[in-house]
């Protein structure tokens, strides 16, 4: 039930016509039943949050390094994702200015607190945690929500 719940907090917060996408909805799907996350789900992820339609994990790397949501991450398409890693990148997607340190080192480190900071990491979870796949869709559910009140 959860699971559903959460699918359905995605898919409207995704734009109509790309949530609508038998692949797209696949992929969350799929993601909802995975025991640990990973860097290429992220990818993907982001992909669809920002209305991109995703085209393999390199071609969506190349995107999101050009958005500099990615520049520097090294972790592979299958590496597991950490907390830390997902949130350098969200930070740097929504711009987040809530951690002096990470505004000065931009490091993961910071990035999560920053994230703790905007209400869309847990105060109680650490930068080096993996996430599950329905950990991944809560976390960008937020993420969706607060790139639609910023337009």
């Amino acid at each position: 039930m959860k699971q559903k719940l959460l699918f359905l907090i995605l898919a409207l917060s995704l734009s109509t016509a790309n949530a609508q996408q038998p692949g797209n909805l696949n992929f969350i799907n799929d993601l909802a039943e995975k025991g640990a996350a990973t860097f290429g789900d992220a990818v993907t992820f982001f992909m669809l949050i920002d209305n991109k339609r995703p085209d393999g994990f390199n071609k969506n790397l190349a995107v999101l390094n050009g958005s500099k949501i990615t520049t520097g991450i090294t972790a592979g398409e299958a590496s597991v994702l950490t907390r830390g890693t997902l949130s350098l990148m969200i930070a740097r997607r929504l711009d987040l200015k809530d951690s002096l340190f990470y505004a000065m080192t931009g490091a993961s480190r910071y990035a999560f607190r920053a994230c703790v900071a905007a209400d869309i990491m847990d105060i109680n979870a650490s930068e080096w945690d993996t996430l599950s796949g329905e950990e991944l869709i809560e976390i960008m559910a937020i993420v969706s929500e607060k790139l639609e009140a910023a337009q």
